[in-house]
């Protein structure tokens, strides 16, 4: 996986510039600034007694010089509280609900409640910050600690169970920070990573003014607990259970919504993410966008963007962005830090224990699948098979497998030199057979992207590199019946066929010249190069320079430009072709199955994405042939 560059210099910078401290300091100063405070009048306190309120020590109010008396009702005060003035404007609630700001029936204990934020019908705000605009209606207790720290600085250990991948959470680390201090644990490095934990803790000790925060827009009902927390401007907090020790990073274009039944404990959470529906996020950081959802259960996780987690339990894992976890499921113990991949209904993906100590991990290549019902055993590394399909009900035996866009399946035959435990794989199945899914998913992830999560290609460098590496590997054995990894070590614990050999090395060979073609085309036209010495001429462009060499290395210069971008024109339409046809049969098996397959579901000819591939192709060989003419 790509590491970040200067990495130690990005933690620095946030150590110094965080966004989530600089909030925190404004607010300790905010929270403490007793400049145009006053203390009640007679008058105040003799009209506020009449209005239901009580409070056993008058002299320990202070209030701004906007206040008055008429919106604060059946309330009780305790120790020092300072409070804003409210002139019963209309905050929303949502759901079509809005409420006069002020404060009623409710208890409050050395609490500080801004100008225009609303307390009504709560039990007990103890210790709290309630911000210009915020909302805290029907809840049982807001309350912190004097050593709150909103899970910053909880140590995880992410992967291995027993330790050696530990990560504290920090409020506003980003998913390729934290991802990298997991899967780098250089000595060096992690000497660097502990300094800065304690430049970072060291300055929000000094800045923490031990009071639980609700930011401006926030709105926080119906709920039962919020303890030792930083709720963020515009989150929505609705009917939670519990949200204890914990940063809320919320923002009004990304809000945090927490709801129905979830329970967030010591986790980070960072803009657009949510947890509901009797979800846990416990001890975890979920990054932009990223969910838990439908009774789903996260503890000790890192979690990318826009990956969602429906049902299953996750647990000691890294997950990458754009991953699927729909359904009931397990994750243990995994390290999938480039994501986009899924996980199938009942899919056991967590057998770390081996009886002695829960001390190993799998490793997960971007893009794998794993089927409904598979048991993977540990340990296992499927990082050099990126957009790999574990079938339905397969169980792997731990192992290390370098073959991308693969398949691994229950035997299609038996031989008595193939040990009875081994599944069989086939190299490349998913480019020969179901390229539709990864043009699909490559639009999927173009339309979520947010938040600066690149929608980065699925064939790129890295990809094609290790193509290239498993295509070769295939060419360098002699021929036979069956292959297991005696002969082919990165075979992993399965078997392999000739007939999946020989279609493996056409299948990566295809799209590796396919990849090559598109960034020359992409090249020549915005370099307006049309001379065959391009093939030779070294360039800043690194994304051609990879595909240059790969010309040279392939010995595919010698054609010349102009029989190379007419070779990708051909390779093009002969791809959406491919895609069609995987769609194709498809359509075929379900229509010998179901009675009204086609009249509720959308046939190959019909499909957008089928119909937008054989457009582009048409369109870029005309292109083409114009700009080699002109």
């Amino acid at each position: 996986m790509k590491k970040i560059d200067n990495l130690t210099g990005f933690l620095d910078e946030l150590a110094v510039n965080s966004s989530f401290l600089e909030t925190l300091d404004r607010c300790g100063k905010d929270y403490n600034a007793t400049e145009g405070l006053r203390r009640l009048g007679a008058q105040e306190i003799e009209t506020l007694k009449g209005q239901g309120n009580y409070c056993a020590d008058w002299s320990l109010i202070e209030v701004e010089a906007s206040f008055g008396t008429q919106y604060i009702t059946g309330s009780s005060f305790f120790g020092r509280c300072v409070l804003g003035g409210f002139d019963g404007a209309l905050l929303r609630l949502g759901d079509g609900v809005s409420f006069a700001n002020g404060i009623y029936n409710s208890t409050l204990i050395d609490s500080k409640i801004e100008s225009g934020a609303l307390v009504a019908n709560t039990n007990c705000v103890s210790g709290c910050f309630v911000r210009e605009g915020a909302a805290v209606f029907g809840l049982g207790m807001l309350s912190s600690s004097p050593s709150c720290y909103f899970a910053n600085g909880t140590e995880i250990k992410v992967g291995n169970e027993t330790g050696g991948r530990e990560i504290r959470l920090i409020a506003d680390m980003s998913f390729d920070i934290a991802s990298d201090i997991i899967m780098n644990r250089e000595p060096s490095f992690i000497k660097a990573v502990n300094a800065f934990y304690e430049k970072y803790l060291a300055r929000m000790a000094r800045i923490n003014f031990g009071r639980c925060v609700v930011e401006k827009g926030a709105v926080i009902k119906n709920s039962a607990a919020v303890k030792n927390s930083f709720i963020g401007e515009y989150a929505v907090i609705d009917g939670a259970s519990l949200v204890e020790d914990s940063a809320i990073l919320s923002s009004e274009s990304a809000p945090v919504i927490i709801s129905s039944g979830a329970v967030v404990r010591s986790s980070c959470l960072q803009q657009g993410a949510s947890v509901n529906d009797m979800a846990i996020a416990d001890s975890s950081l979920l990054t932009s966008y990223s969910s838990v959802t439908r009774h789903g259960k996260v503890k000790n996780c890192v979690i990318g963007s826009n990956t969602e987690i429906a049902e299953g339990e996750a647990t000691s894992s890294l997950i990458g962005p754009f991953t699927g976890y729909h359904h009931q499921s397990l994750l243990i113990a995994s390290l999938w830090p480039l994501g986009r991949g899924n996980i199938g209904y009942g899919a056991n993906v967590g057998s770390n224990h081996t009886g002695k100590a829960p001390d190993q991990e799998m490793i997960a290549g971007e893009g794998v699948f794993f089927g409904l019902a598979v048991s993977v055993k540990f340990p296992a590394n499927y990082m050099f098979s990126p957009y790999s399909i574990i079938a339905t009900g397969v169980c792997t035996q731990p192992q290390r497998v370098e073959f991308p866009f693969s398949l691994i399946n229950t035997p299609s035959l038996t031989d008595s030199v193939i040990p009875s435990a081994y599944n069989e794989i086939s190299p490349g199945w998913v480019l020969a057979n179901n390229i539709y899914s990864i043009a699909r998913n490559e639009k999927k992830f173009a339309a979520r992207a947010s938040l600066g999560e690149m929608a980065y290609p699925v064939f790129r460098p890295e990809i094609i590199d290790m193509m290239i590496r498993a295509r070769n590997i295939l060419r360098s054995v002699e021929p036979k019946k069956n292959y297991t990894d005696a002969d082919i070590p990165e075979l992993g614990k399965n078997y392999m066929t000739e007939r999946s050999r020989v279609s493996g090395i056409e299948s990566y060979d295809f799209y590796m010249r396919l990849y090559m073609g598109r960034v020359l085309w992409e090249y020549a036209k915005k370099s307006r190069i049309l001379s065959d010495d391009v093939f030779f001429i070294e360039s800043d462009d690194k994304l051609w320079e990879h595909a240059r060499l790969l010309f040279n290395s392939e010995k595919q210069t010698g054609a010349g430009l102009a029989v190379q971008l007419r070779d990708y024109a051909a390779r093009n339409k002969q791809s959406a072709a491919k895609m069609a046809r995987s769609k194709e049969r498809d359509d075929e098996k379900g229509m010998t199955i179901i009675d009204d397959y086609e009249f509720v579901n959308v046939k190959s000819y019909n499909d957008p994405l089928v119909i937008e591939a054989a457009s582009e192709a048409e369109e870029t060989e005309k292109a083409i042939e114009k700009f080699l003419n002109s």
